[in-house]
């Protein structure tokens, strides 16, 4: 009976020990899981980001351009003007000097 007892106690320990590792076993199964879904997700959020900015970069340098061609017209329209303001100027000189001429 004491053999019995503790062979049915031996088989009770060892039924227990594997529904234990097998508990384990699938916990750190559902963790993997749960890891390479995070890895996925992650992942997935870097190439949406990578693609986002590289969509801004060509952004920038479509902004940049037209800063630069505001800049030049900017520059050159100035430049338009001072020569108007030149013109103007010795016109109104000429047409003084004509006045003193006559």
């Amino acid at each position: 009976t004491i053999k019995k007892a503790k062979e049915s106690g031996r088989n009770i320990g060892y039924s227990q020990a594997k529904v234990k590792a097998d508990l384990r076993d699938k916990e750190m199964e559902g963790q993997k899981q749960f890891y390479q879904l995070r890895i996925k997700s992650l992942s997935e959020t870097i190439q949406t980001q990578e693609s986002r900015l590289q969509n801004l970069s060509k952004q920038l340098d479509a902004a940049q351009k037209q800063v630069q061609d505001l800049a030049v017209k900017a520059i050159e329209g100035t430049s338009n003007v001072n020569s108007f303001q030149a013109v103007k100027e010795i016109a109104l000189e000429q047409a003084k000097n004509q006045h003193k001429g006559k």
